[in-house]
């Protein structure tokens, strides 16, 4: 599905990714983690309108073979690639996603999908930050405890793509702590990972 990646590189350029390639094993009896609904809203569709909100363009979202007609059905926003490999894990979606965005944009806000809690508030405050310090890995913060979703710069992009699909942005983000601009937000669900049902139950009806 295609809604155009038209914008050219400009000034301090936002785009989204969205990881949506993982089979959600510990969900699998309530429904497909993307498509599920947290408060009446699929999980996609929460971080797309989000990130709408926040202007960032363009919106891509990751999935994997099994899901990527039903998301396609939900019609949203959103470039839809496929990961072929995603047993490979989440960095191996990163680094698609980063080869596919990283000639148009300045920075990356890269969301899981399993953080559906996140406000949309959050995603402008981090867009925000970014434009403000667009040289820095942005992460939201809460009372000194770090979550999702993160902003990479454009420079931190060659170095994703250099690296093997077993690596992960924790590791490359550490490596580059130096350079980490946390912002302070008033959100629990940047916290909140729903990857279980308990999770799910407790948070998203």
């Amino acid at each position: 599905m295609g809604f155009g990646t038209e914008k050219q590189k400009s000034g301090n350029s936002l785009s989204c990714l969205i990881l949506a390639a993982g089979f959600g094993s510990r969900l699998k009896n309530i429904g497909v983690k993307p498509l599920l609904p947290c408060r009446e809203k699929a999980f996609l569709q929460i971080v797309v309108e989000n990130a709408l909100q926040a202007d960032l363009f363009p919106i891509v979202s990751i999935t994997n073979q099994s899901n990527q007609a039903a998301i396609k059905k939900l019609n949203l926003p959103t470039e839809i690639l496929l990961n072929e490999k995603p047993e490979q894990g989440m960095f191996s979606s990163i680094r698609i996603g980063v080869q596919y965005l990283h000639k148009i944009s300045s920075g990356i806000l890269i969301a899981p999908v399993d953080y559906p809690l996140v406000k949309s508030a959050t995603y402008q405050a981090l867009a925000r930050e970014f434009k403000d310090n667009p040289n820095s890995i942005i992460i939201p913060s809460l009372e000194k405890k770090s979550g999702h979703p993160v902003i990479i710069p454009e420079w931190l992009f060659s170095e994703i793509l250099q690296k093997k699909p077993a690596s992960t942005l924790r590791e490359i983000v550490s490596e580059n702590r130096k350079r980490i601009r946390y912002a302070e937000v008033s959100d629990a669900g940047i916290l909140l990972n729903i990857n279980s049902e308990a999770a799910y139950w407790k948070n998203c009806q």
